[in-house]
């Protein structure tokens, strides 16, 4: 280790925070706040579009505020870091992708239980009006796919002859788009699992930036961040070739094989695990090695984040896996030690200080796959009195378990009205203490040129249960009187872990109470999904050859 360079760590190892583009951007605010960085020794920034955005995102007006930042950076030996997105989660372009290309919207799998009929009559029914029913299904519920008659510890689909038990009840499953989102500016978030959505984010979110600044790509613009790019956030993710790719891959018929992705029935370890294995695999070749490698060949870093704060597959298949393809692996560190604060945190905010696993898992890719970087985007919706303490404090846990490049979250551009109260606490010169501020990136860039240096050395190799967690995460089942752990669970209530899950869906997108029941919810579900990974249903996935 170079004392010299630890004494005076330079612009790639100091601090850098998101910054928030909240408003009209405006050159003087602009230069002026790059002076405030500069005196704090900031190490650079990320250029953040955020709710609050006047200057539209992508237009001419934009790309001079980046050029003007952009050139203070290369003048005062800082860095300006590319983020990809208009607000968050990345892979809509602010709603370019899907306006333009409406079939690239995000699907997801639903599973409800029909009307409570004798089955009999449901099916002659159904044969005498399918055609009529169907329509009204597809109105209300989306596509349909199959429907299934479940009988106690077994089930078939509806097309099949064989003669129907008095008291099965009825199945039903469809996919269904992305809904518009006021988020979203209007339009519905995008499919994932689609590699044409990637090639058509890429077209219009990244490379205005290379037209404009490939030569200093990899110099003064040292990389690109994606934010929180995921799957769905309910229910279980789904493509338009998904059947076909399971087909191929393990020669059968998914849609034959529905119930077992919802209930505990039949050789349902195996279909999970086939299920979220080829989930897991096309997320990273459809989103996450095409963006690797459209960095790569432009001679950028890719870093950010996904959704890690929760132990569960349905954002991005797996935890671990999709990060292989970052060359600076990231972790979203919100909130604070509530238990150290003055006043109660946000509840909207999860808690994640002491979530030793969430760092641990991150830094694990970043050691396998030899990165020597590991980025924490810290102190999101920690409140404006965390103090000077606090911030070392969480910082330093951190740091203990491998983070070595402190993003800060957040420096607001404008406080006007509602931004005021997006996630702070705020790194600007608002801030009383901020003349000191500069003690603490002096520290965090020494501390990250020093754990950047040498190789990690692990004495012991811990297994990541994502394996045990594709078969025994509970997904929850729609429809009056449903169940949704055990095939028994078909006529009564849900099991503890699939209820939790349920309640987190039911609170989903609905405002800052139903944000808040889903993360009391979530991690009630998680606690539960803890209690349920199950060595025997590893082996036995293991000795199935999946």
């Amino acid at each position: 280790m170079d004392q010299r360079h630890f004494a005076h760590p330079e612009a790639a190892y100091l601090p850098a925070p998101f910054w928030s583009w909240n408003g009209k951007l405006e050159p003087e605010r602009l230069f002026h706040q790059l002076q405030m960085f500069k005196e704090a020794r900031i190490g650079g920034f990320f250029m953040h579009a955020r709710p609050g955005l006047h200057t539209p995102f992508l237009s001419e007006e934009w790309f001079a505020a980046i050029s003007t930042c952009v050139e203070y950076a290369r003048r005062h030996d800082m860095k300006a870091w590319i983020y990809d997105e208009s607000s968050y989660p990345s892979g809509f372009a602010g709603g370019f992708v899907t306006e333009r290309w409406p079939d690239l919207v995000c699907r997801h799998l639903v599973c409800r239980w029909m009307e409570n009929e004798v089955a009999g009559d449901r099916e002659r029914n159904g044969k005498r009006n399918g055609r009529e029913e169907n329509k009204k299904t597809n109105k209300e519920n989306g596509e349909e796919l199959a429907r299934f008659f479940v009988v106690g510890d077994g089930y078939r689909r509806l097309a099949s002859e064989a003669p129907v038990d008095a008291d099965a009840r009825l199945l039903c499953f469809s996919v269904q788009p992305g809904e518009p989102s006021n988020w979203m500016n209007g339009f519905p978030y995008t499919d994932l699992l689609n590699s044409e959505t990637t090639a058509t984010f890429i077209n219009i979110a990244l490379e205005p930036y290379r037209r404009r600044y490939a030569t200093d790509f990899g110099g003064v613009i040292p990389g690109v961040f994606t934010d929180e790019p995921r799957l769905v956030n309910h229910s279980l993710p789904w493509t338009a070739d998904l059947p076909e790719l399971y087909r191929r891959t393990y020669g059968c018929d998914l849609l034959d094989s529905l119930p077992e992705l919802f209930l505990e029935i039949g050789n349902y370890g195996v279909t999970r695990c086939r299920f979220w294995r080829l989930i897991t695999l096309r997320f990273i070749e459809a989103w996450m090695r095409p963006m690797y490698e459209w960095c790569e060949r432009h001679g950028l870093l890719l870093t950010g984040h996904l959704w890690e704060h929760l132990f569960t597959p349905n954002y991005s298949g797996s935890i671990m896996t999709p990060l292989a393809y970052m060359h600076m692996p990231g972790i979203d560190l919100l909130g604070r030690d509530e238990a150290q604060a003055r006043y109660q945190m946000n509840d909207i905010v999860p808690r994640q200080i002491g979530n030793v696993h969430m760092v641990k898992a991150i830094t694990s890719v970043a050691h396998q796959m030899d990165r020597r970087r590991v980025l924490s985007e810290t102190y999101g919706g920690g409140g404006w009195d965390m103090s000077f303490e606090t911030q070392k404090r969480i910082g330093e846990w951190a740091y203990a378990l491998g983070i070595n490049f402190m993003n800060q979250h957040l420096t607001h551009y404008s406080l006007r009205g509602f931004r005021k109260v997006d996630y702070p606490i705020s790194f600007a010169d608002h801030q009383p203490w901020w003349p000191e501020y500069r003690r603490l990136s002096e520290y965090f860039g020494r501390l990250s040129y020093a754990l950047s240096q040498g190789k990690y050395r692990a004495d012991i190799l811990v297994l990541h249960p994502m394996t045990s967690l594709w078969v025994e995460s509970p997904q929850a089942v729609a429809g009056a009187g449903a169940g949704a752990g055990t095939a028994a669970g078909a006529g009564a209530a849900a099991g503890a872990g699939a209820g939790a899950r349920a309640g987190a869906r039911a609170g989903a997108g609905s405002g800052a109470g139903g944000r808040r029941d889903a993360w009391r919810a979530e991690a009630a579900a998680t606690r539960v999904n803890n209690m349920y990974i199950s060595l025997n249903h590893l082996l036995k996935t293991l000795s199935a050859g999946t």
